[in-house]
This record gives structure tokens, C-alpha cells and sequence, in this order.
């Protein structure tokens, strides 16, 4: 990387940090800036132990402000130039890393969801109960909403149970 790429890159990860819209994306700029500064001084920038510890950030499954610095460190480390960065922020890599986060919120909504009925036990062939009850609705002519809300389920669950009821009475 030359001079001027780095300066040029270092510039503008500054810009996209100091105007992020999305709470972490903020954090992937830092990273990614102290990943171009590794990259570009090489040893002299930081100590062989923070350089592990900010790659091994992008592994973090419970933080994701320590993932997101992580995945911005690798990319500047890398290489990679501003626009690689951003599709990288962009891009179907960066939602999958994000997806395989566990919250607080999410784990909760699991626990409730697990409350109200969770996994089927019964043989894969037979309805369970709230595949059942979902299906006789949408069949009675109510929308997914309207169900999802009667049922206290969301949506898209709603949706799932009427899909795979319906696969189970089509392979019957």
C-alpha cells in the first residue's frame, strides 16, 4: 500500500465514522482504520499481542461492537482498500457474520417462544397442535397478521407453521 493509498483510505474511514447512521458500523471504521495503520507500519504499530487480540475480535460471537471492530481490523490489515471495505459493511458477509449473534433480546424472544410450545415431539407425519390451529385459521380466511396476533406469535412464524402444516397434509 502506498503513501497516498493509505492516507486516502485512512480519510475516508474517518468521514464514514464520524457520519455511521447504524449503531455499529461506527465500530468497523475503528477497526478497520487500526487494521490500515497495522498494515501500513507494519511491527511498529502496536505490539504482536494486540494484533492477535484485534484479529480474534472478528470471532466474537456475544459482542458484537468487538465483532464489528474485529471484522473492520482484518479488512485494513488485509488490505483492503475503502471501497472493498464498504461492500464488505454492505454485503451478504457482513449481515451473515451479524446474524450469528446472539442478543439479550434474542435469546429472550427463544426463551418465550420455547414457553409457548417450542420444537414439535411427536412423529414428523402428525400436525402438532399449533401447526394445526394456525392452518384451520389461514384456512378460515384470516390473514397472517391476524393470527400471528390471536396466537401471540410473530408473523413470520405464523407463516412457518401454516407452510410446513400444509407440507405435512400434502405428503400424507
Amino acid at each position: 500500500m502506498t503513501a497516498q493509498e493509505f492516507k486516502t483510505n485512512m480519510t475516508a474511514a474517518d468521514t464514514f465514522r464520524s457520519l455511521s447512521s447504524e449503531p455499529f458500523d461506527a465500530d468497523f471504521w475503528h477497526g478497520y482504520r487500526r487494521g490500515l495503520q497495522r498494515n501500513y507500519h507494519g511491527e511498529k504499530f502496536g505490539t504482536e499481542d494486540e494484533h492477535n487480540l484485534w484479529r480474534s475480535c472478528a470471532d466474537e460471537t456475544r459482542d458484537i461492537q468487538r465483532k464489528m471492530r474485529g471484522l473492520g481490523y482484518r479488512c485494513g490489515f488485509e488490505g483492503q482498500n475503502i471501497q472493498q471495505a464498504m461492500k464488505l459493511l454492505a454485503g451478504r458477509q457482513y449481515m451473515s457474520d451479524i446474524g450469528s449473534i446472539k442478543t439479550e433480546k434474542s435469546i429472550a424472544a427463544s426463551r418465550r417462544n420455547a414457553k409457548l410450545g417450542g420444537r414439535p415431539k411427536g412423529p414428523v407425519s402428525e400436525l402438532t397442535d399449533l401447526q394445526r390451529r394456525a392452518h384451520e385459521m389461514r384456512n378460515s380466511g384470516r390473514t397472517i397478521l391476524e393470527i400471528a396476533q390471536e396466537m401471540g406469535r410473530q408473523p413470520e412464524t405464523i407463516r412457518q407453521l401454516v407452510a410446513r402444516a400444509e407440507t405435512k397434509i400434502r405428503n400424507r
